[in-house]
């Protein structure tokens, strides 16, 4: 890679990623080289970080080796088809524990809602609701009823 752009420039300033697209690595990789000194830039306001075109002409040259393989070319790792196949895999093993996880949340709404309902209080004869209760008043059972109950239980 020559370091000119499309128009035929080299910049006097490259930021972190065109410094990491021209020596053909990770924007980490550039980052880690100057937090650790092997490589100088300055910082901007911004967060963003200005390094000179020497200097990263140095940093490649002290460390292009571990950049480039014997064609000089960046490194770019090749997947294998058991690579592609894992990865098939685990995005079908990601899908069914969504697919379980929903489960298990439709389930939660579904229990938390019965318990709910088994909090309310039961209802006693006499007890006036609340106004306020969202659930229609109970209704006392007839006098008729009443006698038919003490009848069952008076005859066993």
């Amino acid at each position: 890679m020559s370091g000119f752009n499309s128009d035929g420039w080299q910049p006097m300033y490259f930021t972190l990623g065109q410094a990491a697209r021209h020596c053909g690595v990770a924007k980490g990789t550039i980052s880690k080289a100057i937090k650790t000194g092997k490589l100088s830039a300055t910082r901007h306001e911004d967060g963003s970080w200005k390094i000179d075109n020497a200097e990263l002409a140095r940093y490649l040259d002290a460390n292009g080796h571990r950049f480039r393989s014997d064609t000089g070319e960046p490194d770019r790792a090749e997947t294998s088809p058991a690579t592609d196949a894992l990865v098939l895999e685990l995005r079908a093993v990601i899908a069914d524990l969504r697919a379980d996880r929903e489960d298990l949340r439709q389930d939660r709404d579904h229990w938390r809602t019965v318990a709910e309902r088994l909090s309310l209080p039961a209802w006693t004869p006499g007890r006036q609701p609340a106004e306020d209760a969202s659930t229609p008043a109970p209704v006392e059972p007839t006098s008729r009823l009443r006698r038919a109950w003490r009848w069952m239980r008076a005859t066993g």
